[in-house]
């Protein structure tokens, strides 16, 4: 509970109606989600297209802030990208579930 007063707080919300709360439980969980999804999409993305393509890594090489974030993502291991894909599914799930049983029990 401490969590969501903080959450509540930090969003600028006054209200305690559970419609609200839920709202924001929902919103934290999809932002996550969505932060996992372009995690994974950008790790796809440098581990394997972006090695492959020798044009684009001349290009890349002149600009640092680049390399170094492909760089790390190079060297990310696979269970962290595993975890990454664990997360996401499970976020998007409790939104889906949660979603569905608020639909199905009002009516």
């Amino acid at each position: 509970m401490e969590n969501l007063s903080y959450l509540k707080k930090l969003f600028g919300i006054v209200s305690d109606d559970p419609l609200v709360l839920y709202a924001m439980c929902i919103l934290v969980l999809a932002v996550f989600s969505v932060l996992c999804f372009i995690n994974i999409l950008w790790y796809v993305y440098v581990k394997y297209f972006l090695s492959n393509n020798e044009k684009l890594l001349k290009i890349i090489e002149k600009r640092v802030w680049l390399k170094r974030i492909i760089k790390s993502y190079n060297e990310i291991n696979t269970w962290f990208i595993i975890f990454e894909l664990i997360s996401y599914f499970v976020c998007t799930g409790t939104v889906i579930q949660t979603s569905l049983k608020i639909i199905y029990y009002s009516s």
